[in-house]
């Protein structure tokens, strides 16, 4: 009798707390459903998506001067997007990106079993492409303890409802267009642009795998800051093609004989070297834009430092540089001037 007590005892009591820990996270998430945490972004609201688009500035040839922007951002389309850069990141992200719904169950369930159970970091995080862009697009806010798991499952819903809304080629052109990068960067394309002084459709597999692979942490594998980590975590990412199908192993190999050969650039307008021409531009463009006659279909005015316009000048970067280059040294030869007219008392 005792004894089938005491089986009675182990089987009771483990299904009881069993119950109530399914009952507590269904009352969770319903609570995150319904709004209980903050608002929750209906289908309407992630199909009309819209982000701050830095406006640039071309001279001559369509050289680019410079940009004026809050967030540096331009958008691309999904076919300015290099199949080695779409490879990079489902290879190195989310390799069962095209046959989930958003949710890839078999890595939040190791999530749930290694890193909160066993506290294992190293299993990563669990979040497809999917869920990362709901959290590019939301952040995440500060719930104390339960900040992961209420952002997490929060994140699940919003990436439910982004794959009822967009294709898998749209949330991948989303991705890309919004996932951040170090120094004020947002999107493939402005990073592109600054750490190699091209365009997104002409990345090579090893600059992509580069670009990719910063999204870890992307100060962290700033490849201008920590050249020599960032081009460990490329080589991770060319083996994790390479794992998946998307690269032969004697091309990754090749690529990674060499070393990360950036072209940094800076397209603040106190970079340039037409700092003046630009901040003229820039005035000249407001008063165009104060106009009436020049507003958004709806009325409302253009901002220079969100919408994404783009302004084209005759400004010959060429001889702009030659400029620039003989004022310098004109310079050098007047301060020299100065200094020597004070004898041995310079000021």
């Amino acid at each position: 009798m005792r004894k089938r007590l005491f089986k009675k005892w182990w089987i009771k009591w483990p299904a009881i707390i069993g119950l109530i820990g399914i009952g507590l996270c269904l009352g969770l998430y319903g609570s995150i459903y319904l709004g209980f945490w903050g608002k929750v972004p209906t289908e309407s609201d992630l199909a009309d998506l819209k982000q701050m688009q830095a406006s640039v500035i071309y001279g001559k040839d369509n050289h680019l001067l410079g940009k004026y922007y809050i967030t540096n951002r331009e958008s691309v389309e999904f076919d300015a997007l290099p199949q080695a850069l779409t490879n990079a990141l489902i290879a190195t992200e989310d390799f069962r990106f095209y046959q989930h719904n958003g949710i890839d169950k078999r890595s939040l369930m190791r999530v749930f079993f290694k890193t909160i159970l066993m506290g294992d970091e190293s299993s990563g995080g669990g979040s497809t492409i999917t869920m990362q862009l709901a959290k590019n697009l939301y952040g995440r806010n500060d719930y104390g303890f339960l900040s992961i798991v209420i952002n997490k499952l929060r994140e699940t819903i919003v990436a439910r409802r982004l794959e009822e809304v967009y294709s898998k080629h749209e949330i991948l052109t989303l991705y890309f267009n919004t996932v951040p990068f170090s120094g004020n960067t947002y999107g493939i394309e402005s990073a592109a642009q600054k750490f190699f002084n091209t365009s997104t459709e002409n990345l090579s597999i090893g600059q992509a795998a580069t670009l990719v692979g910063t999204l870890k942490a992307n100060h962290s594998f700033n490849p201008r800051l920590f050249p020599e980590r960032s081009q460990l975590r490329r080589d991770v990412v060319l083996h994790q093609m390479v794992k998946r199908g998307y690269l032969p192993a004697e091309q990754a190999e090749a690529i990674m004989r060499h070393k990360i050969d950036l072209d940094f650039q800076n397209y603040a307008s106190s970079n340039s070297f037409a700092p003046y021409f630009i901040e003229r531009v820039r005035q000249k463009t407001l008063a165009i834009l104060a106009k009436k006659e020049n507003r958004k279909p709806d009325g409302s005015k253009y901002d220079l430092r969100k919408d994404g316009l783009t302004i084209y000048t005759t400004l010959d970067m060429q001889l702009q540089k030659y400029a620039h280059s003989a004022m310098r040294k004109q310079m050098e030869s007047l301060q020299e001037q100065f200094e020597n007219s004070y004898d041995d008392n310079p000021p």
